[in-house]
């Protein structure tokens, strides 16, 4: 273990609320799997429940019912082609926050649930946002059934706030994973949490190895990006930035009668055309007009601005004023032209 690892591996505890001990490796799927076999070794159970539309990296094991249809069955499926049902047959899948549904899927399988996978804002699926109380009350759960609780937090970590979504939902699940921000771009991933998790690995109930994990260069760009994100006023400026942004969309719909919703917070949101009301989960996303946003996006790409095509916003630290003031005078001429 080189110094470099030991100092990131500071750096993270430091600033992530209930993180005491991380292993590294070097992508999302990687580290979600990691996460997975750490749980299973502190369980002995198996099987693994995850949520429509939440992402959690590109294995079988995980890759469920990711974008099912409107009218498609609740039932895990495959997301692409070359997904043997065998190799997701403990993967379980709910509804996401409906914690009703948890409270009966862990009746009924409870004894046999390893670990909750979640996304803390469904960022890859309309950047929806939990209900109050349904985050706690779900690693509530966990704890009663003796169940380790995730959270995917390959996107909102460091995104969101420091801290990711531990920091800005005021929330300790036993796990969380993180990625992509964490080193700005840089292969380099993460599974942090309580120490007393990672006891499996001491022990030799199971093993993270990997030739590539801990690689000198990402492990000091992580380093060099955490400590540029921890300077004073940098999440301040995201937030402002995307509420700048928002406020604009919302004016622009209003004046051209567009129905809009806006979900997520200033440094990764979603803009829903055609609705008024912000998406809970995967199934309400898709009632977005997508086509409208298709014609939206168009538009702003024909005046300099490129936009995602899901209609999901990031804001980083690179988007300063000079940036918001391309973007925001493009917004209304572009859903004027998306309208006619």
């Amino acid at each position: 273990m080189s110094s470099a690892e030991i100092e990131l591996a500071e750096l993270i505890v430091d600033s992530v609320p209930g993180v005491e001990q991380v292993i590294f490796s070097n992508t999302g799927t990687e580290a979600v799997q990691a996460a997975i076999r750490i749980a299973r070794a502190h369980t002995g159970r198996d099987k693994l429940p995850k949520f429509e539309g939440h992402y959690h990296g590109w294995l079988n094991n995980v890759l469920v019912s990711y974008r099912p249809q409107q009218d498609d069955s609740s039932l895990p499926q495959a997301t692409c082609g070359g997904q043997p049902s065998s190799e997701f047959a403990d993967t379980l899948v709910l509804p996401w926050n409906d914690i009703e549904a948890v409270k009966q899927l862990f009746a009924e399988h409870g004894h046999e649930i390893a670990c909750v996978l979640t996304e803390p804002i469904l960022a890859n699926s309309g950047s929806c946002m939990p209900k109050p109380g349904y985050l706690e009350e779900l690693i509530e759960l966990c704890r009663e059934y003796k169940i380790v609780s995730i959270f995917d937090e390959v996107i909102t970590g460091f995104r969101v706030a420091l801290g990711g979504a531990r920091e800005l939902l005021g929330l300790e699940p036993d796990l969380s994973i993180y990625g992509k921000a964490l080193a700005g771009g840089f292969t380099m991933s993460a599974v942090g949490g309580a120490s007393k998790m990672f006891e499996v690995l001491r022990d030799g109930r199971t093993i993270h190895s990997g030739t590539y994990n801990g690689t000198t260069f990402n492990i000091v760009a992580a380093i060099e990006t955490i400590s540029e994100l921890r300077k004073p006023g940098t999440y301040e400026r995201m937030m402002a930035h995307g509420q700048a942004v928002g406020d604009a969309i919302l004016a622009a719909a209003s004046k051209y009668q567009v129905p809009v919703a806006i979900s997520g917070v200033g440094s990764i949101f979603s803009v829903h055309l055609g609705v008024a009301k912000s998406p809970l989960n995967y199934r309400e996303m898709l009632n977005s007009d997508m086509s409208l946003h298709g014609k939206f996006r168009q538009a702003m790409l024909q005046r300099g601005v490129q936009l995602l095509p899901d209609a999901r916003w990031y804001v980083g630290t690179q988007h300063d004023d000079n940036v918001l003031a391309r973007v925001i005078p493009a917004i209304e001429p572009s859903m004027k032209e998306a309208t006619q």
